[in-house]
């Protein structure tokens, strides 16, 4: 069968949700809807339902029984709240990435569609098994999503239509939607409960490790190396209710839901900007060298000043400009980076910050640019794969997502951040991750500190919600 690309369908608007979604379940339960005569030679098929009003994280509630998943930019300007899976790609590499958007970002509908993607810090590592329904790299087209664009806001449907019909896949795909719109989907039994293993929070030991790594920097093998921990804590937590704390306690930041399977999930509340992609500008950023905020503005200018005037901050932070500059030059005709860091000021935090803008190549794509800019030296080290090897050998837990790159793909633009201030909910549990950079002149116990300082942020907003 040839197939025509993608098809959008636009339905007239509806005051809320509710409407909305009676309407939208309406038009996929239409005789031709169901057949497919309207779009049989469409790849993938996308109807809209612009709303008066809408609520992404709240809508997502009623689907506790469907894998979801949560984009929020750091401006809050979009929104996107997804359920079920109209197409994905899951695999060892990025591969996926680059036929998925060949298959779903082309066409009429496909400026609108967006994929929500996650990276392990580590693609060669294999993964350990509280890891593995995340995949290695896993990009998804929710099955049915609400969108906020500034001031709009639209509930649609995407699903698979050539392919699907052949399969039956189509048909299962629009009587799943439909059933999801009308009735939502609670979760029939939780899972068993996960209980973490490996070693957290032990100071002798990360003592241990840092002295390791300081000896690899004396030598010259190592100019920088991220050493990572793991926190665990036994929480009673509500998937959504942390992602609406995290929303309402961490503003100026990316937002993350991704939950493969019921009961298991992974949030994040990240600072820090991978890239942003629009059309062939690209604005991305060194964020490095860190100082716990005070909330009084005397101090906090205080550490600011101090921050700034700190060499060995400094030269952490030049590691990482110097990295994305560097990993730029090939892909851009222009790249164009601040030679001094400023201060971003963030809730709970102070960090060194350097914006960079790249005006792409017109070939370069966003596998390419995920491939070049991660891991960045404020989440690995200097050389890269240096320090990728010694973390492999001395960190004692697998970071899966931890540091990785997680974002929302689309045929024009794609925003992508670095998962961190993120945790994983199994059950009753909740692991948090935090890394602190160690270079020539580091002290064990000052770098233990400041992780402790970066979990605190997310451990002050999940003890809120399960303090309820």
């Amino acid at each position: 069968m040839t197939t025509s690309g993608t098809r959008l369908l636009r339905l007239d608007p509806r005051d809320d949700a509710q409407a909305g979604a009676a309407a939208l379940a309406a038009a996929l339960d239409d005789a031709e809807a169901r057949r497919g005569d309207l779009v049989a030679d469409t790849s993938f098929l996308r109807i809209e339902q612009p709303l008066g009003t809408g609520a992404p994280v709240h809508w997502l509630r009623a689907f506790a029984g469907i894998p979801r998943m949560y984009w929020s930019d750091r401006e809050d300007a979009f929104e996107l709240a997804g359920i079920g899976t109209a197409a994905a790609s899951e695999g060892k590499d990025l591969a996926g990435l680059d036929d998925l958007r060949e298959r779903v970002l082309t066409g009429e509908a496909g400026g609108r569609f967006r994929l929500v993607g996650t990276v392990r810090f580590d693609l060669d590592r294999e993964p350990d098994p509280e890891w593995v329904s995340f995949n290695r790299a896993r990009f998804v087209l929710p099955l049915v999503e609400m969108r906020r664009e500034g001031d709009d806001i639209t509930l649609a449907v995407n699903m698979r239509v050539a392919e699907g019909m052949q399969s039956g896949w189509y048909d299962v795909q629009r009587r799943t939607a439909r059933k999801a719109l009308l009735q939502g989907a609670m979760p029939l039994r939780m899972p068993d409960t996960v209980t973490p293993h490996g070693e957290d929070d032990d100071p002798a030991r990360w003592g241990e490790r840092i002295g390791a790594l300081l000896e690899r920097i004396e030598d010259g093998s190592l100019s920088k190396a991220v050493l990572a921990r793991r926190m665990s804590k036994c929480m009673e937590l509500d998937q959504i209710d942390v992602l609406e704390m995290l929303r309402a306690e961490q503003p100026r930041a990316y937002h993350l839901l991704v939950q493969p399977a019921v009961g298991e999930a992974f949030v994040a509340a990240s600072p820090e900007r991978l890239y942003r992609r629009q059309g062939s500008r690209l604005e991305t950023e060194a964020l490095a060298g860190t100082r716990a905020r005070t909330l009084e503005p005397v101090a906090d200018a205080a550490l600011a000043d101090e921050l700034t005037g700190c060499a060995k901050d400094r030269a952490e932070h030049a590691l990482v400009r110097d990295h994305v500059v560097e990993a730029l030059a090939p892909l851009a005709d222009e790249v164009d980076a601040a030679d001094t860091p400023a201060v971003r000021t963030l809730a709970s935090l102070l960090h060194l910050h350097t914006p960079v803008v790249a005006s792409l190549r017109a070939e370069v794509g966003d596998a390419q640019l995920l491939r070049a800019l991660h891991p960045t030296p404020a989440v690995c080290g200097v050389p890269t794969e240096r320090a990728r090897a010694f973390l492999r050998e001395v960190e004692p837990f697998d970071r899966g997502l931890y540091a990785g790159p997680i974002g929302c793909f689309g045929q024009d633009e794609s925003e992508v951040a670095v998962a961190l201030r993120c945790a994983t909910l199994r059950g009753h549990w909740v692991q948090l991750f935090a890394g602190a950079g160690i270079v020539d002149g580091s002290d064990a116990d000052t770098e233990w500190q400041e992780t402790a300082d970066k979990m605190k942020v997310l451990a002050d907003a999940l003890e809120a919600v399960d303090a309820r």
